[in-house]
C-alpha cells in the first residue's frame, strides 16, 4: 500500500512539473510573433494551458491594466498542490511501507 502511494504521489509531481513546464512556455509563446498561433504545437499548448486558466478565470478577475495574471496564479496554485498534497502522499507512503 505505501509502495502505491510513493509511486502516485511521483506521478503526480510528474504531472504537476509537466504543467508548470506548458505554462511557463505558453507565456513565452505569448510574447512571440501573431503567426504562431497556426503552428499545431503552439495551439495544443495553448489548449492545456487555457483548460487550467478557465477555472481560475471565472472565480477571479485575473486581467489587471491589460496584463493577464491568470498564469502567475496557476502556477502558485500547481506549487501549492505539490507541496501540500504530494509532500503528504509521499510521507503517507514512506509510513506505510515501514
Amino acid at each position: 500500500m505505501g509502495n502505491l502511494a510513493i509511486l502516485l504521489a511521483e506521478l503526480l509531481h510528474g504531472l504537476i512539473a509537466l504543467l508548470q513546464l506548458l505554462v511557463l512556455i505558453q507565456v513565452v509563446l505569448s510574447w512571440m510573433a501573431v503567426g504562431l498561433p497556426l503552428n499545431p504545437l503552439t495551439r495544443l499548448f495553448h489548449t492545456v494551458v487555457e483548460a487550467l486558466y478557465r477555472p481560475i478565470r471565472s472565480v477571479v478577475p485575473t486581467t489587471l491594466g491589460g496584463v493577464d495574471f491568470a498564469p502567475m496564479i496557476a502556477l502558485g496554485l500547481l506549487y501549492l498542490v505539490d507541496t501540500t498534497l504530494v509532500s503528504a502522499m509521499l510521507s503517507s507512503g514512506y509510513r506505510w511501507s515501514r
